[in-house]
């Protein structure tokens, strides 16, 4: 087949990443075995391989030598990242060996809670501190990590707002203006010709 290329977010995840984050799988297994298998999104198989058939295929990663097998495809979903946008994802299982490297830039653990999960919190996070080597930012749920990825998007709204309005009041202060000196000149007109 064709090389062909195209640019996707990879995601470090757990070897039952699937079941656990609620993804639907749509082919194959969303089951990671081990570090030579990815996981793809719909997005990243429509635009890899254009016969929709990508299980068994073969894709290469920057960071990787050598090919990976894909023995999955699940449906699109929207990362916290980029709320609004489904984009080309690929699912790759985190290795001891690049915990707290440079491959990984963040990752997220999601605990799923029959009741309140605040309880949960304090623990997940003395859990994650005292297993992994890595600095645990914070342990916050779903509907706060959501909250926190929107905020930017809606100070850039607001900012556009306030500069639309400011430019909408001077324009309209201009229009004001122009229309003031108009009749200030036409009202001379006038005089001068009574005057004569």
């Amino acid at each position: 087949t064709a090389h062909r290329r195209t640019q996707a977010v990879v995601v470090e995840v757990s070897g039952d990443f699937a079941s656990a984050l609620g993804l639907a799988v749509a082919q194959g297994t969303g089951v990671l075995g081990s570090e030579r298998e990815v996981v793809i999104s719909e997005a990243t198989s429509r635009r890899l391989f254009l016969d929709g058939n990508a299980i068994g295929q073969y894709l290469r990663l920057p960071s990787t030598k050598g090919g990976l097998s894909v023995v999955g495809v699940v449906r699109n979903t929207v990362p916290l990242d980029s709320p609004g946008q489904s984009v080309p994802q690929v699912y790759r299982r985190a290795s001891t060996t690049n915990l707290g490297g440079v491959a990984m830039e963040r990752a997220y653990v999601v605990a799923r809670c029959a009741t309140e999960c605040a309880a949960l919190t304090s623990r997940l996070r003395m859990a994650l501190d005292s297993v992994v080597a890595l600095a645990v930012q914070g342990v916050w749920p779903v509907s706060e990590l959501r909250e926190r990825a929107v905020e930017p998007l809606r100070r850039t709204a607001a900012a556009w707002v306030v500069y639309f309005t400011l430019c909408l009041s001077v324009g309209i202060a201009s229009a004001l203006t122009l229309a003031q000196l108009a009749v200030a000149l036409r009202t001379r007109e006038i005089a001068v010709r009574v005057a004569l």
